[in-house]
């Protein structure tokens, strides 16, 4: 299993990860301050697949983060890219 590193409001991750683009680091500070734990998942730590087109594509997201009831899976997105068909393949893998 790949070595997961799991934040609890260090409130240092932020500033010592590099992220790209920013709204992925505004979505760490955010993580820090608000959820119970979180974790940037390693290469190939879910295998999840998604089609684009003939192709399957390994999907992986750019954050998980733990709640008092849920775990969520997160990835940024502008506004305009929420209708994208890459970024809806992407949310039905994950779903499934």
């Amino acid at each position: 299993m790949p070595d997961v590193t799991v934040h609890y409001r260090t409130l240092s991750v932020a500033k010592n990860q590099k992220f790209d683009p920013e709204a992925e680091r505004l979505l760490a500070m955010i993580l820090e301050r608000d959820a119970e734990k979180w974790f940037k998942p390693a290469k190939r730590q879910f295998q999840i697949f998604y089609k684009q087109g003939a192709d399957h594509l390994e999907y992986q997201p750019d954050f998980v983060s733990e709640a008092k009831d849920a775990i969520y899976m997160l990835e940024p997105k502008a506004g305009n890219q929420m209708t994208d068909p890459v970024v809806l393949a992407k949310k039905e893998a994950a779903i499934k």
